[in-house]
């Protein structure tokens, strides 16, 4: 079974029984929308594809090892050779970083942005710089083992321009490796919404029975909205000294509530210093912390180090943090021999002052 999205899959070859039930498991834990029809790929290779390599772009036949220069003209020969216009853009050579590594298992929902967060980790270029794209294939302990490839936005883009310039779509982009291929939908190309139905047209798809409660239920609240109206304006003309001193009022009780607003926050922002001062002082050397998020009393840390039980044991014994836990899965980087976490934690009041 395969599942493709905006050029990201996730690929399964024939399973057993027992990981057929967790696949349909998982796929149950997700909204609706993750059952939509995903886009599919061309089942075979296209007869000429486009070449990015260290060079100038090149233009191939599977199977010939002759190629030519990706110019206009060459272009348009390919154009005229391929009856759908579709073609394959392969990156070859240094184009591309490939990646290799290990999510566990989850929903897909959540496996999808362990995949994202773990590419963005590992690519050395700024992510609004990059395209990516990766398969997922589930290991026997039901993790997934992803191949995952990262490339440079600008050459590729151009060259997408360039092919619909001369009536060429890109079919599918592939990274051909020793073994075998990554092959998915074009990573850039964004899915379309579903056009929504006009007010008009559901109201006309209701029974007539409907139709007429609505239209008495509409006239209803005109005639309403109309009289209220007509009270308001004769009671405005006797309330105005009053309207006035209710202003006063509430601009005074909204300015207080700033003030009370203003000191809840300084005094949150002071204990999340302490707690980051007294973090530092506790937290032993190789670990790393990325992001230090507060939301209201809870405290996110996003970072990574060697062990990140050893981290949340450590956390516990902080004593202005309660309900240490992780908020997501670690995800282990064996070549490095690291691991990344989420911890949440609930920041706990000071004493008065």
């Amino acid at each position: 079974m395969t599942e493709q999205t905006g050029g990201i899959g996730i690929e399964r070859q024939a399973l057993p029984l027992t990981q057929r039930l967790t696949w349909a498991r998982a796929l149950l834990s997700q909204s609706v929308s993750e059952l939509m029809e995903p886009p599919s790929l061309p089942a075979e290779r296209s007869r000429f594809y486009l070449e990015i390599g260290n060079g100038s772009p090149q233009i191939r036949a599977l199977g010939d090892p002759d190629s030519v220069e990706a110019d206009n003209a060459g272009l348009d020969v390919m154009a005229s050779l391929l009856k759908d216009g579709a073609v394959d853009i392969v990156l070859a050579e240094a184009s591309c970083i490939d990646l290799n590594f290990y999510v566990p298992p989850g929903p897909l929902k959540e496996v999808r942005g362990m995949i994202a967060s773990e590419i963005s980790f590992k690519s050395p270029f700024a992510e609004d710089a990059t395209l990516a794209f990766w398969q997922a294939h589930e290991a026997p302990d039901h993790g997934w083992r992803v191949r995952a490839a990262v490339t440079l936005k600008d050459p590729v883009l151009q060259m997408a321009e360039q092919l619909q310039q001369a009536n060429l779509t890109v079919a599918s982009v592939v990274r051909e490796f020793a073994g075998g291929e990554l092959r998915c939908a074009p990573p850039w190309e964004a899915q379309e919404a579903a056009p929504k139905p006009s007010p008009l047209a559901l109201f006309q798809r209701l029974a007539p029975s409907m139709r007429a409660a609505l239209l008495g239920a509409a006239i209803l609240t005109v005639s309403a909205t109309a009289y209220w109206a007509q009270t308001t304006l004769r009671d405005w003309s006797l309330t105005g000294t009053a309207d006035a001193a209710r202003a006063e009022l509430g601009a005074s009780a909204r300015a207080t509530a700033r003030l009370r607003g203003l000191d809840t926050a300084i005094a949150q922002s002071t204990e999340v210093l302490a707690i980051t001062g007294e973090m530092s002082a506790l937290l032993p050397d190789g670990v790393w912390l990325d992001q230090i998020i507060v939301d209201g009393q809870t405290v996110t840390l996003v970072g990574f180090g060697p062990s990140a039980a050893d981290v949340t044991r450590l956390l516990a014994t902080v004593p202005a943090l309660s309900d240490v836990q992780f908020a997501s899965p670690v995800v282990r980087d064996n070549s490095q021999s690291i691991e990344r976490f989420r911890i949440s934690a609930v920041l706990q009041p000071g004493p008065a002052q």
